[in-house]
């Protein structure tokens, strides 16, 4: 009967060490898992503000562009002879 209760201990004693380690394992895991979705989410972040950085720098883009289009059609405005309707046509004498 002793032996018997020896063995016993002894099979709870390991399965009490394989569950210490598999809680161990389990902790590290849940540990990592944390650490990546800290990570995945600071990445994200960042790919949003990167998203948000080019469009608002092609806004601005376009706008220097519109902007320095209006001032060279502004600089190169045809002379006013010219502006008159399109069906009317000018003759200039000199």
């Amino acid at each position: 009967m002793e032996e018997e209760v020896i063995k016993l201990h002894k099979c709870l004693q390991d399965k009490d060490e394989q569950l210490h380690s598999f809680t161990s394992s389990t902790e590290q895991y849940h540990h990592e898992l944390d650490d990546l979705r800290t990570h995945l989410s600071f990445t994200q972040a960042t790919g949003e503000a990167g998203t948000q950085l080019n469009l608002q720098l092609a806004c601005s883009g376009r706008s220097v562009s519109k902007r320095v289009l209006l001032i060279m059609g502004i600089r190169h405005e045809p002379h006013p002879c010219h502006r008159l309707g399109k069906g009317t046509m000018i003759f200039m004498v000199t």
